[in-house]
């Protein structure tokens, strides 16, 4: 397979931009997030809480006017850019990314204006599964960002999406047999805590859809040159 450069074109590099720029606020929502839950419970503050969660929620906003701004470009410009239907996917499940961890943060934020706690193992596997997903998102935007001069390198990044959602499902599966082992007996807490962990996850597991898209733009670069 050629993996040399190639050349790409004005569309692709303004699409390229808008994607990059999306998945900035995202990281930012994500960094948000973390930073509430790395703060002990006991200093969190119902109004600091909630001036948290509107920062995030900002957040997701500006991704929404982001996101509302590419799909319009993608749409003008169909007729001239190559796979416009990929980028529009892409374009899509940031999208559902940046309303997963608004969710998740609105959920964790409940849990705790309500006098429930995390688990304090729970909470460390969750901040790690945060922290993986922000490595995911670096490699996705080095995956972009490389793509055009080295197909090589940017397929070694998403390889790195791909583990890093393999390492946060066995995160997973052990932090739901330790909700259900510890919090059987509180059931709203169980269940809140499940869907922070759910959604938590998932989130992962879009990153590496996104990758896959990638993936497939990376190919085709490569085999039609």
């Amino acid at each position: 397979m050629d993996l040399q450069p190639g050349r790409e074109s004005l569309a692709e590099m303004t699409t390229k931009e808008y994607l990059v720029n999306i998945m900035a606020t995202i990281e930012d929502e994500l960094k948000l997030f973390r930073s509430i839950l790395m703060t002990r419970v006991e200093l969190l503050k119902s109004s600091e809480l909630s001036k948290h969660y509107e920062k995030i929620r900002e957040i997701k906003n500006r991704s929404e006017e982001l996101k509302n701004q590419i799909m319009e470009y993608l749409v003008r410009n169909s007729e001239i850019l190559m796979y416009s239907g990929r980028y529009i996917e892409i374009v899509r499940t940031l999208d559902r990314i940046a309303q997963h961890v608004d969710g998740l943060a609105y959920r964790y934020v409940l849990l705790i204006e309500n006098g429930l706690q995390v688990d304090s193992t729970i909470l460390k596997t969750l901040a790690e599964m945060n922290e993986q997903s922000l490595y995911q998102l670096r490699n996705l935007v080095d995956a972009l960002n490389i793509l055009p001069v080295n197909a090589r390198k940017a397929l070694e990044y998403l390889e790195n999406v791909v583990r890093a959602e393999d390492i946060v499902d066995s995160m997973f599966r052990k932090a739901v047999f330790e909700i259900y082992q510890k919090l059987s007996g509180q059931v709203p807490a169980l269940m809140m805590t499940k869907d922070i962990v759910e959604y938590q996850e998932e989130v992962c597991d879009l990153l590496k859809e996104i990758g896959e898209e990638i993936r497939y733009l990376v190919l085709v670069r490569t085999l039609l040159k």
